[in-house]
């Protein structure tokens, strides 16, 4: 199986949605982890679509998520871990993406 990413220090979370659609949130910066976005997938991996930025600072890394029986999405990451130490959350819905 080739592999989507090769570069290890990006952070990265991608969980199958009740629906089939694949969710990645990531950063586009992953080097400066500047920002932290949400896409979809409806071809397991291989094109993404959407793009909800979760969150435009610098140092945001280590997203996670789930999805609640009502299709919300519950999404944290953190910010700044030796400096300011957040842990933020984000709630959307599926069709904020696209």
């Amino acid at each position: 199986m080739k592999a989507l990413w090769a570069r290890t220090e990006e952070t990265r979370f991608i969980r199958r949605l009740r629906d089939g659609d694949w969710l990645l949130i990531n950063s586009p910066d992953p080097a400066r982890r500047t920002g932290i976005v949400a896409s979809l997938s409806s071809d397991e991996g291989l094109t993404w679509r959407g793009r909800l930025i979760l969150d435009g600072r610098d140092n945001v890394s280590y997203p996670d998520a789930a999805q609640a029986s009502d299709g919300s999405i519950y999404a944290v990451h953190d910010r700044d871990r030796s400096g300011a130490g957040e842990i933020l959350l984000s709630v959307f819905k599926k069709d904020d993406i696209l």
